[in-house]
C-alpha cells in the first residue's frame, strides 16, 4: 500500500475535472498551475526524503498527471480563448445590427421629412436621374409649370428650358457641375410652362447621395424652383424658404463646399 500512497492520495476523479474547470474558467496558465499544485499536493515535498522515497511507479504517474494536466490546460484554454473570440463576434455583430438599425431609422425620418416638404411646398420639387431625365414632380410643379406628374415623369428636364443654344448650354452646365458633387443655384432664370408662358423662378439643384452607392457618387438630383415672376426685386432673398427645404434634407443630400450663383 505505501509504495502506491502517492497514487491513494491523489484523486484523480477530481483532479481532472478540476484542472479542466480552471483552465475553462481562468485560462491555460491557471490550469497548469493547478497541475503542478496537486502533484505536490500529493509528494508532500516538505516531508523528510519524500521525493527520495518515491517508488519508479509514482515518478511514473507524477510524469504522467503533470503532461495529461498540461495537456489537459492547454486544450481547455484553447476553447476558453475560441468562446471568448465567439462571443465577441457576437458582441460586434449585435452593435453592427444596432447600428444599421439606427442608420435605417434616421433614413427613415429623413425620408418623411422629404415627403413632407414635397407634399406641402409651393415651390416645384423634382427630381432627376444622372442622365437628366425626371423621375418625380410633386403638386408645387403641376402649379408652377401647369404639367401634371404622369405627363412630366419620364421626360428630359430640357422640356422646361426655353429653346435655344443657350438652354442646350445652361442644361449640359448643370448636369456637368453635379456630376462633380456641386449644389448649383441661378437666380431669375426663365422657363416654360405648358401653355406656353415664360416664367422666371430660382432654381437651386443639389447632388442626392444613395446611402447603398457612396462610392459611385449621386445617383439623383433634386431640383427645387420658386416662381418670382410676382417679385418687384429679384434676388437670392426669394431662395429663403428654398434654402430651408434643402437643410432640412440634410441626410439625403450631399452638398459640396463649392457654391456658384450665376444669373442668366
Amino acid at each position: 500500500m505505501a509504495e502506491h500512497r502517492f497514487g491513494l492520495d491523489l484523486h484523480y476523479i477530481t483532479y481532472f475535472p478540476a484542472v479542466f474547470l480552471l483552465a475553462s474558467l481562468f485560462g491555460t496558465a491557471e490550469g497548469i498551475y493547478a497541475t503542478v499544485a496537486s502533484v505536490l499536493l500529493g509528494i508532500n515535498p516538505l516531508a523528510p526524503g519524500a521525493i527520495a522515497n518515491l517508488s519508479t511507479d509514482n515518478k511514473v504517474s507524477i510524469v504522467f498527471l503533470v503532461v495529461s494536466g498540461s495537456v489537459l490546460s492547454i486544450v481547455a484554454g484553447a476553447l476558453r480563448a475560441r468562446t471568448e473570440r465567439l462571443h465577441h463576434a457576437l458582441e460586434l455583430l449585435r452593435s453592427t445590427r444596432l447600428k444599421v438599425a439606427e442608420e435605417q431609422r434616421r433614413l427613415h425620418e429623413a425620408t418623411t421629412r422629404l415627403d413632407t416638404v414635397v407634399t406641402s411646398a409651393d415651390e416645384a420639387i423634382t427630381s432627376i436621374d444622372i442622365h437628366g431625365t425626371l423621375t418625380s414632380w410633386n403638386k408645387g410643379a403641376e402649379r408652377v409649370f401647369g404639367y401634371t406628374a404622369g405627363e412630366m415623369i419620364g421626360q428630359r428636364f430640357r422640356k422646361l428650358l426655353p429653346s435655344g443654344l443657350t438652354a442646350d448650354a445652361e442644361a449640359s452646365e448643370i448636369l456637368a457641375r453635379l456630376h462633380r458633387g456641386e449644389t448649383v443655384e441661378k437666380a431669375n432664370v426663365q422657363r416654360v410652362t405648358k401653355d406656353g408662358r415664360t416664367v422666371r423662378v430660382n432654381l437651386t439643384v443639389t447632388p442626392i447621395q444613395d446611402p447603398q452607392a457612396i462610392l459611385s457618387g449621386p445617383q439623383r438630383l433634386l431640383a427645387i424652383s420658386r416662381n418670382i415672376s410676382g417679385c418687384r426685386m429679384i434676388s437670392f432673398a426669394c431662395m429663403r424658404p428654398v434654402r430651408a427645404s434643402i437643410q432640412c434634407l440634410h441626410p439625403l443630400t450631399k452638398q459640396s463646399s463649392v457654391r456658384t450663383s450665376m444669373a442668366s
